[in-house]
């Protein structure tokens, strides 16, 4: 048996009968510089803890009290007491003996350890001397380790009373530690955003706490507008999604639009960038009831400046159908549903649909309301207007006979997470609570094919379909009613290129053709293609304005 073991595990063994000092840098080195993926370690503990010998529990004890003082990763100590108690008690082995040595000696292993250690074996110290411990780290300075034994055993509010963690923390410059702290404890969590809310740098990391701890963002109205202005300004500057779009989002709340207006004026004077002043205009003259919002200086030089009138597109169609994927169906093929009565004439029967739905864009992390589920079959698209009739009784019957029934194939990209958007939007729907009969995730079809993940709806129709994708409209305002053309075109052509894109490869694996194209590494910065890089771009640049390829804002015509 020996004679079959790895350099690795070679090592292993010689070490932790010489120092269990160097086995623990032996094991944290040896994660670190990656040698060994974790799964392999794993196994090679299986294999070889049974062949240490004399004193197996005294040694692994040991290594555990090792792994903390030199800070390894807490998950190498999970998996060797993962596969410690997968080995069958012997002469040299016996989980009580362990559980005795350890019982002892459990103070001096890594916090993050010791709930699967006291659950696995059934240790039984007392609450009072684990929390003691806890407050004795924290006394002494070894915050961190005392944060993590109090997250392990929900101890956190409790130390919180007892030494005001959370304002010592904030004083430290400590937000890791904060959200660490407070994970397990909603109540905690929300003290902890509203103690970190007056201090600006601290701010990203209280709308992490939010989202993490499942709160509500409405109850801290003045985080979620940092984080709002704070995006707002990334997108501007980035150009990932365009200013017209960008404006369409914000149009809702003044205030951002009043932001995002004021930036581009601000850093037009900054960057000498003549077309950010443009935009500026031409959003004043879009949105005219912000004019009374701006500052005098802003406005004087935006009055200086004659817009044009440069509006979303609102035809149906993509941006530049000379490049880019355009619906087969007519615009005749495309229902619009907003009403009990339109939803009582449709047919969701067929033998193959495909699935979407949009939102509107929040600008941070928070959970959006559906504002569109998009049902495709092969002759038709029906646009659901939720905001309408998400919580229909009507609707909620004809979903949950289409998604149960065994004979219509229903295609998805990653559609579970919009079910479960649809399931938090709409929580009186049943039909969004129960998995879909009859599914088929095509991200997941294309890997079974080519054991390549493609990347999502664009690389797919790039790779199986050889063209491009307009994702224009997906940053877009989805609850403005009416839809621009231009977004049902986007919506319907999500719901039916599915069905498209699972003919061709229901064909190419039936032929056995699974040859891949070559991808390169990193996506094209323009068009997000891994065919071809930057340089060498047939589209060429897009144009933070219009979204347009082929030329950059600054020569923008449209």
């Amino acid at each position: 048996m020996v004679d079959d073991l790895n350099d690795f595990e070679s090592e292993f063994l010689l070490k932790i009968n010489e120092d269990s000092l160097e086995v623990a840098r032996f094991l944290n080195q040896t994660l670190r510089s990656k040698t060994i993926s974790l799964p392999n370690m794993t196994i090679s503990f299986r294999k070889t803890l049974p062949l240490i010998g004399a004193d197996t529990c005294q040694k692994i004890a040991l290594v555990l009290q090792a792994l903390s003082s030199v800070n390894a990763p807490p998950i190498i100590s999970m998996r060797l007491l993962q596969a410690l108690s997968e080995i069958p008690p012997s002469g040299d082995y016996s989980q009580d003996l362990l559980m005795n040595i350890v019982v002892k000696m459990w103070r001096e292993i890594e916090p993050d350890c010791l709930g699967t250690l006291f659950h696995s074996y059934n240790m039984d110290v007392p609450a009072s001397e684990i929390f003691s411990h806890a407050a004795n780290m924290w006394r002494n300075g070894n915050i961190a380790k005392a944060i993590k034994l109090c997250r392990e055993f929900n101890f956190s509010s409790r130390l919180e009373n007892e030494e005001n963690v959370i304002f010592t923390l904030i004083d430290k410059g400590k937000p890791e530690l904060i959200k660490t702290f407070v994970s397990k404890d909603s109540e905690l969590a929300k003290k902890a955003v509203n103690s970190m809310i007056p201090h600006r740098e601290l701010l990203k990391h209280a709308a992490d706490i939010v989202s993490d701890s499942g709160l509500n963002h409405e109850d801290f109205p003045d985080l979620v507008m940092y984080m709002k202005k704070r995006s707002l300004r990334y997108h501007i500057m980035s150009g990932k999604v365009g200013i017209y779009n960008l404006a369409e989002i914000a149009s809702t709340e003044t205030d951002l639009l009043k932001i995002m207006i004021e930036s581009l004026a601000t850093d037009s004077k900054k960057e000498n960038a003549l077309w950010m002043g443009q935009a500026a205009a031409n959003l004043v003259d879009a949105y005219p009831e912000v004019a009374p919002l701006l500052s005098q200086e802003v406005y004087r030089d935006l009055t200086q400046i004659l817009p044009n009138k440069n509006r979303l597109p609102d035809y149906f169609g993509p941006l530049q159908p000379e490049i880019s994927l355009s619906l087969r169906l007519s615009q005749d093929s495309i229902f619009f549903i907003d009403s009990e009565e339109l939803l009582l004439e449709i047919n969701l029967q067929g033998e193959i649909v495909g699935l979407d739905s949009e939102w509107k864009p929040t600008l941070v992390n928070i959970n959006p309301q559906v504002a569109l589920l998009q049902i495709g079959f092969e002759d038709r698209v029906y646009l659901i207007d939720m905001i309408k009739l998400g919580s229909s009784p009507a609707l909620d019957s004809k979903l949950t006979e289409m998604f149960s029934n065994p004979n219509i194939l229903k295609l998805g990209i990653a559609f579970d997470g919009d079910m479960k958007n649809l399931k938090k939007s709409y929580r009186n729907s049943e039909c969004f609570k129960s998995s879909i009969n009859n599914y088929v995730d095509l991200l997941d079809y294309y890997k079974e094919i080519y054991n390549e993940i493609p990347g999502g709806l664009a690389g797919l129709c790039e790779l199986v379909l050889d063209t491009h994708l307009c994702k224009a409209q997906q940053m877009s305002n989805w609850e403005r009613r009416p839809l621009r053309l231009a977004q049902m075109h986007y919506a319907s052509l999500d719901a039916f290129v599915l069905i498209d894109i699972y003919k061709e490869l229901r064909n190419k694996s039936k032929a056995n053709d699974t040859q891949l194209k070559v991808l390169f590494e990193h996506s094209c910065k323009n068009c997000r293609s891994k065919l071809h890089q930057t340089d060498d771009c047939p589209k060429g640049s897009k144009c933070k304005l219009c979204q347009r390829f082929g030329h950059i804002e600054s020569e923008c015509p449209n």
